[in-house]
Parts: C-alpha cells; structure tokens; sequence
C-alpha cells in the first residue's frame, strides 16, 4: 500500500503543474474523446480488446503526420488485437534455418 501511494505521489507531481498551464477545457476535451471512442465503456467492462485497438491506432500517429497516418490506415487498415491473436496460435512462416544459411 505504501508503494502506491508513492507511486500516486509521483503522478501527481509530475501531472500537476502541466494541468495547471493547462486550458479548462483541456480534461473535458480528453474525457470527450475518450467517450467517443469507447475507450470509457471498455474500461469500465474490462474489455482488454477494444483498449489494445484504440491504443493500437493511436501508435500509427507517431512520428508521422496524423493525416497521412489515419489516411494510411483507411485504405489499408490497422493492427487489431483478434489479428494478432489469431496470428499467435498458428505456427510462424518461416524458412527453414537450413535454406537462410545457405547449408
């Protein structure tokens, strides 16, 4: 119990002054998009899937312009977790050891 509460401590030093600078509107905004997306019914359902796609769309934007990223993943779409799921219970394609080394 005393870690966490350290932990707590530790966020709250770190978040508090860029909340402070901060606009008003600046929590209602993430709340709002977070509603919008779902991501507040799936955590409050524990729905670990809907979470990991949403995260998994938003790692896309990185280092990218988001345009160029959301435009990218519309044509071609994104990772999703029932992808990645499903590709874990089939064995990896992949060559032979043999065959890369050339034995």
């Amino acid at each position: 119990m005393v870690a966490d509460q350290h932990h707590w401590q530790f966020v709250l030093c770190v978040t508090r002054p860029a909340l402070r600078l901060a606009p008003r509107s600046y929590l209602d905004e993430i709340a709002a998009g977070l509603r919008g997306a779902g991501v507040q019914a799936a955590a409050k359902l524990r729905d670990s899937k809907a979470i990991f796609d949403w995260l998994a769309a938003l790692i896309s934007l990185q280092g990218i312009n988001d345009a160029v990223a959301l435009n990218y993943d519309a044509r071609n779409g994104g990772v999703r977790f029932a992808e990645i799921a499903d590709s874990l219970k089939r064995p990896p394609d992949l060559p032979s050891p043999t065959l890369l080394l050339g034995v």
